[in-house]
């Protein structure tokens, strides 16, 4: 990706004000106790100042996601930090896609094999980018885990991540500016792309400035199309490509291309 030298400017511009972290950020999980070979749900929770916003895993035309490390005890592993359908904002004249107000991040620890008992005490450091109109500032956290969630936000933060959609199919033909897309779900699927938010899910494939309306393709059922301008950082026909198609109130869906055609 091109990301650190797209905001490189607006870092420099904010460097000295960087103690600002514009999010307060907490992790929770509503575990109180390790049952052996039973993974521990967590939500990292940022609540993101008035004003600002924090980056989608594809953040547009600038912008870095939210990152997380972690020394865990031995044998503990975890997995990748999970993120919802995003939102469309600018940042002065900039498109991007990310997060305004309350984001819920679902993060899933392994703990070893025979682990039980007590959850031993565990922290992570969270980096993320809080942008607005004006500026660019860099936050970080280190957080410990809180036993105090209440299993409804937890299972509400897992739903929000977007599901594989078994059985569809999504292709890519590039042009000289245009990208088109394909898409064709199962005859059963209660979705219809032509109502549903899409995103972008891979980055400097499309222009992010371009919005994804599919429409039913004549003659061919449960077939939708749409077309998009190219990012101007696509220089070589791509190989796999992602769409994160929102329905709505927490229900969305990724679908990717077949790498292997």
């Amino acid at each position: 990706m091109k990301t650190a030298a797209r905001i490189f400017s607006l870092l420099v511009i904010t460097a000295a004000m960087a103690s600002a972290n514009q999010a307060k950020v907490t992790w929770t999980t509503d575990a109180t106790a390790l049952r052996a070979g039973e993974p521990l749900r967590t939500v990292v929770k940022m609540t993101i100042d008035e004003g600002w916003h924090v980056y989608w895993t594809n953040p547009g035309a600038n912008g870095m996601a939210p990152s997380i490390e972690a020394k865990l005890p031995t044998g503990w592993t975890m997995g990748e930090m999970q993120f919802p359908s995003p939102i469309r904002f600018m940042t002065g004249e900039l498109p991007g896609f990310g997060y305004e107000g309350e984001l819920l991040l679902p993060v899933t620890l392994m703990p070893p094999d025979n682990a039980t008992g007590s959850l031993p005490p565990l922290a992570v450091t969270l980096s993320w980018l809080a942008c607005n109109d004006q500026s660019c500032m860099p936050g970080e956290a280190k957080i410990s885990l809180s036993t105090n969630a209440e299993q409804e936000q937890i299972e509400a933060a897992y739903r929000a991540i977007p599901r594989t959609l078994e059985n569809a199919k999504l292709a890519m033909l590039v042009g000289k500016n245009n990208i088109e897309l394909s898409l064709t779900l199962p005859e059963q699927s209660a979705i219809d792309p032509a109502q549903c938010e899409v995103f972008q899910a891979t980055p400097d494939i499309m222009d992010p400035a371009a919005v994804i309306k599919f429409k039913p393709k004549t003659g061919t059922p449960n077939t939708w199309i749409a077309a998009a301008p190219k990012s101007e950082y696509l220089t070589e026909a791509p190989t796999e490509f992602s769409i994160v198609v929102n329905k709505g109130r927490g229900e969305a869906y990724e679908i990717s291309t077949d790498p292997a055609k």
